[in-house]
């Protein structure tokens, strides 16, 4: 004699599926986030750099100009 499996067990569970996807949108969306926040960093970084490279030929000028007055004025023999 040969019995049926319970309903319970062959009946595939509807909400498994979704659940599954909605996990992985879930991780698509953090490894998105993750991307931009890099993203964001790195161009901050950047920016950063950007001005310390600014500052310092703004230093070289600002020690260009000085020396041209010093030797113009002839300041450095008068010691």
């Amino acid at each position: 004699m040969h019995h049926c499996p319970p309903a319970w067990v062959t009946e595939q569970d509807p909400f498994s599926k979704e659940k599954e996807r909605r996990k992985e949108v879930k991780k698509e969306r953090k490894r998105e986030i993750d991307r931009k926040k890099k993203k964001e960093k790195e161009e901050r970084k950047r920016e950063r750099e950007k001005g310390r490279k600014k500052e310092r030929k703004n230093e070289r000028k600002k020690e260009k100009k000085y020396d041209l007055q010093i030797f113009s004025t002839g300041a450095h023999l008068a010691g």
